[in-house]
């Protein structure tokens, strides 16, 4: 009985050692020399059937790069940034592509749609209030337009942002705590999308998808801070990012009728669930500003899931660090903390999670490839040479 004893306690140990522990290696590395020093936001796409980085910087232009570095095009943004301009707004700095030569462009908060081409030329703009049949319950409120580069498509998703401060600034509403409290009753009770179809025709469609998003997360309404929780469309999948709970939500159906609520738990930081009510946030408005400086501190630090992406049958969830302390946020912030990596198969069944250390990555600049993801590298030992230069580590998940 000893020996088998033995034998068995043998086993367990070489099974043990042989166990692969969850690791990362970097397969390659690429450098971009965009010149931005700032960029809004990174783009993966096909150009004259290449695959390539769009580098947006929303101020100036668009850099088209392919994954060896080279240059292939940048596209000046001068004149949609001024048609808007015109009109009292800004550009956000999101884009989707349409057919092979023309791009969206959403306005920040007056609801216009741009379209430009690749030289930049303005082809047209249209505001979407135009477009809606009643936009008496919307008219305080923003619509941002989802940001996909290899979409190619006419048909645009849209989600509304909370614009409560810009109702302020314009004196439409005073700053009470009872104006937000209706404000952002009507916020919960919205469709969380709208779709838009052939937004520059004569006869554009739309309708609203998603109803009662936000009640799934509370009974009542609550302070939804943010602009609301961000989405991404996968493989005809709306998957959106609770900031609430440590939750993403999968929609599927002809019209996203259909839901699946992911948890994701990590084994290397907290995502508390915290639902802040308006009272909360803007009860002292007329004396201070405690309450929304609290919340702002509470989620600076807080665990939170950015992103998710979709690879050879794999799903692959990024997941921010909670902070301990604002000396901790003031030095890494949003971009720098450490992050995990949770790989999910086909069917969302957690497989392995792989943790980064804080202030090695851009964790939320990643983008998911041919080859798989790349994320961006901090920058080290900048020099006149090297400053304005991209670099992203190819990395391998065993």
């Amino acid at each position: 009985m000893r020996k088998i004893f033995i034998k068995v306690l043998i086993l367990l140990v070489l099974f043990s050692s042989c166990k692969k522990e969850p690791q990362v290696s970097v397969v390659q590395s690429f450098k971009f020399k965009t010149c931005i020093i700032n960029i809004y936001d990174i783009f993966i796409g096909l150009y004259n059937g290449n695959e390539c980085l769009y580098f947006v910087d929303k101020e100036k232009d668009i850099k088209i790069f392919d994954l060896q570095g080279n240059l292939f095009d940048s596209i000046p943004l001068r004149k949609i940034i001024y048609d808007f301009a015109t009109k009292g707004d800004k550009i956000s700095g999101g884009m989707q592509f349409v057919g092979k030569d023309s791009i969206f462009f959403n306005s920040n908060y007056r609801n216009y749609i741009g379209l430009i081409n690749h030289k930049g030329d303005v082809l047209q703009t249209v505001c979407i209030d135009t477009i809606l049949s009643d936009t008496k319950k919307l008219n305080n409120y923003y619509f941002s337009h989802i940001s996909s580069a290899n979409d190619f498509s006419s048909d645009i998703l849209l989600y509304p942002h909370n614009n409560g401060n810009s109702s302020r600034n314009k004196g439409l509403q005073p700053p009470t705590l009872e104006f937000y409290e209706d404000f952002f009753a009507t916020f919960y009770n919205m469709p969380y999308l709208l779709k838009i179809k052939d937004i520059f025709s004569t006869n554009p469609k739309y309708n609203f998808l998603i109803n009662n998003y936000y009640k799934k997360i509370s009974s009542v309404p609550y302070y939804i801070g943010g602009g609301g929780n961000n989405f991404k469309v996968i493989n005809n999948n709306i998957f959106i990012f609770c900031q609430e709970k440590p939750l993403i939500f999968r929609y599927f159906g002809e019209n996203y009728e259909n839901v699946q609520i992911i948890e994701i738990k990590s084994d290397f930081t907290k995502i508390p669930e915290y639902i802040p009510t308006v009272k909360d946030v803007f009860g002292d408005l007329a004396t201070n500003e405690k309450g929304f400086e609290k919340y702002d501190n509470i989620m600076k630090l807080r665990g939170r899931i950015p992103n998710i992406f979709y690879n050879k049958e794999k799903y692959y969830v990024l997941v921010g660090h909670e902070l301990k302390n604002i000396e901790e946020f003031n030095k890494y912030g949003y971009v720098y903390r450490p992050f995990s990596v949770i790989v999910f198969d086909k069917n969302f069944k957690r497989q392995k999670e792989y943790p980064f250390a804080a202030d090695t990555y851009k964790y939320p600049f990643a983008v998911m490839t041919s080859k798989g993801l790349i994320i961006q590298r901090k920058e080290q030992n900048l020099t006149p040479d090297n400053y304005g230069t991209q670099t992203f580590d190819l990395l391998e998940f065993n």
